[in-house]
Order: C-alpha cells, then structure tokens, then sequence
C-alpha cells in the first residue's frame, strides 16, 4: 500500500508536467499560425477589398481613354464609392462601393457567392448582411428615399473602406445600378489593375504622377490591429515560461520521492553521468508528448481563432501555417526540456546512497 501511495504521488507531478508542456506547445503553435496570419493579411490588400494595384480620384474622361487603350493596364473600373453619400438598403444605411468596368474585371473581394454580374445584383459585407438579417439569394430594396430598385444578393464579400464605409460594411454594385437610385451621381473613383508582367514600382509611380496621388489608404481596424501582431509572441513566451517552470518543479519532486531508486541505480553502479541522462531521458519524453499532442491542438486552435477574427472582422479569412517556425518548434522544446532538466540531474547525480537505502 505504502509502494501504491508513494508511486501514485509520484506520478502527480509528471501529470502536471505532461499538462504543462501540451499547453505550452500548443499555445505556441496557435501563437505563431495566429501571427503569420495577421502578418499575411497586413501585405496582402486584396484581403481587406483592395482587388485593384491603385486607385485614384476624379478623373478627366480624356486620361480614362488613355488608359484604356495602355497595355500596361489589364483592368479598369470607374464608378463611385470613395466621396458617395451612402443609400439605404431596407431602411438601413449602407455605404456602397459601385463601379463599371471599362476594360477587363475587377470584382471585388468575395468571401461567399460571387460577385455582382447583372444590373439587378448586388455584394455585401459581411456585418451588413448579417445586419440585415438576409442571406445569398435573398432580395433588397435600395433607394436615396426618391427613386427606389430590387436587388438580389448573389454574394458576400469585402468592400474597401472609404470615408463613408467601414470595414465589413457596405455594399458593391455596379455604377449603372446606383445612377437608377442616385440618378445625379458622378464618377469619384477610378481603379487600376496592372497587366502581368509590367515593372510595377514603374507604373505605380507614373500613376501616382498621373493622379496626383492615390486615394486608397490601409484599413484602420487592419492597421491598429497591425500595431500589436507581436502580442502572440509575448503569450507564447509567457506560457513557454511558465511550462518550463512547471516542468523543473515536477522534476525536482519526482528526484525527492524516488530516492530510493536513484540511490539503488547509483549502488548498481550507475555513474553520475547516467543518473543526470535518466532525468534529461525523462524531460524529453515529457517535451515529446507535449510536441504529439500540443502540435495539431495548437495548429487547430490557432486556425480557429484566426478565421473567427477575420470573420468578426469583415475581412477574406485565409490562414498562414508557418511550417519552417513551426518545425524549430521541435528542437527547441527537447532543447529547452532538457535545459530546465540539467539542474535536477545535477541534484541526482549527488544523492548518497547509503543514508538513503539505510533511512529506508
């Protein structure tokens, strides 16, 4: 009974450490899958709407024909979105994105459905569709409180943010759609997508010279978010930390109760060396468990809390797994475990046997 208690209570403390080190590579994991995440979405515009390489303000139609006819540019689009009033779509007000395309596509970013093809069809974001309470294929009534149209909803998607659109809001639409509603509207905005192949700094900058500028800005909600990507890594460490710790504790406890058989190897003639490599052999099975089990909870886990974000977000979800960090993660947790376990073999290697086995 004594051996059962003495072997249960053992067993405690490498309990804790197991817990202890699963949590700690899967917090990292989902740490390290989350960032790569957010740092994909930071260079990647399309993510947050912005399909095109440049978009500029009011434009001579003379400079619209001009591009047209440029090889340099593979797409097009004119319409409004940047400095438009904002509609009302079933008695809720929306900002819209709507623009035509004079020469090749430039849809926008769709996350369900399809982009709107035909004059009676229309995108929204994703918080105004849920706002709105509607799904794909339903129908909405747009009007400027004068003139009102029928739409179906054929996708959801995201539209670009502007002075009066925000982040996972609005709607997009074609330019002639909106002039059957704000029959006075005008052109603000003009869209750019490069054609394959051209020297793009070279033909971004002569746009920039063409329009005097570009008007397209990063989202706020994506930049502030920006600001503190590297908040993952600070919890990774302090999980890390607090892992290693639970781990050096669970060694150091499982060294005190088995005495006895430390001290039993010792007079079979184990060396010092070898009772230090029997604990360093117990702290890396611990981190090869934690690694088994915490490396596709953590790849789960941070995929989940990613595609949840950019879903609360409004944004494209398209999930990064870093699979060159992710496989340092291995060495790095034998090396680590085997760290902590370097002042508990030390401990081992110094028990004196014979007040031990003569205190038994």
């Amino acid at each position: 009974m004594a051996i059962q208690r003495g072997a249960r209570a053992a067993a405690v403390p490498v309990r804790a450490a197991l817990v202890a080190s699963v949590l700690a590579v899967g917090v990292a994991v989902a740490a390290l899958t989350f960032a790569a995440s957010v740092q994909h979405l930071l260079q990647t515009p399309r993510l947050y709407g912005q399909t095109w390489d440049f978009e500029g303000g009011p434009s001579p139609s003379r400079l619209v024909d001009r591009l047209k006819a440029d090889p340099a540019i593979g797409g097009l689009a004119v319409g409004a979105g940047w400095f438009n009033p904002p509609v009302h779509i079933d008695g809720r007000e929306v900002g819209v994105r709507a623009v035509d395309q004079l020469k090749g596509s430039i849809d926008p970013a769709v996350i369900e459905g399809r982009a709107p093809r035909s004059p009676d069809e229309i995108l929204l974001g994703t918080n105004t569709l849920g706002a709105l309470g509607k799904h794909i294929g339903d129908r909405v009534t747009m009007t400027d409180g004068t003139h009102a149209v029928s739409l179906r909803i054929v996708g959801r998607g995201v539209i670009p943010s502007s002075k009066s659109l925000k982040l996972g809001e609005g709607a997009a639409l074609s330019f002639q759609t909106l002039r059957r509603v704000q029959t006075e509207a005008q052109p603000d905005t003009v869209e750019v997508r490069l054609a394959p192949g051209v020297d793009r700094n070279r033909e971004l900058a002569r746009l920039d010279r063409l329009f005097e500028g570009s008007i397209a800005v990063r989202p706020q909600a994506v930049t502030d978010f920006g600001g503190v990507d590297q908040m993952p890594f600070y919890i990774a460490a302090l999980v890390g930390t607090a892992a290693a710790a639970v781990l050096a504790h669970a060694l150091l406890t499982s060294i005190r109760r088995r005495r006895r058989d430390l001290a039993v190897l010792k007079t079979l003639g184990f060396t010092p060396a070898q009772l230090s490599a029997t604990v360093a052999s117990q702290a890396t099975t611990v981190a090869m468990v934690g690694l088994l089990a915490g490396l596709p909870l953590g790849l789960g886990v941070g995929r989940y809390a990613y595609n949840l974000f950019a879903d609360n977000l409004g944004v494209v979800s398209d999930v990064v797994t870093p699979v060159g960090v992710i496989v340092l993660v291995v060495p790095a947790a034998i090396v680590v475990a085997n760290l902590v376990a370097a002042l508990p073999g030390w401990t081992a290697a110094r028990t004196r046997p014979a007040p031990v086995l003569r205190a038994e």
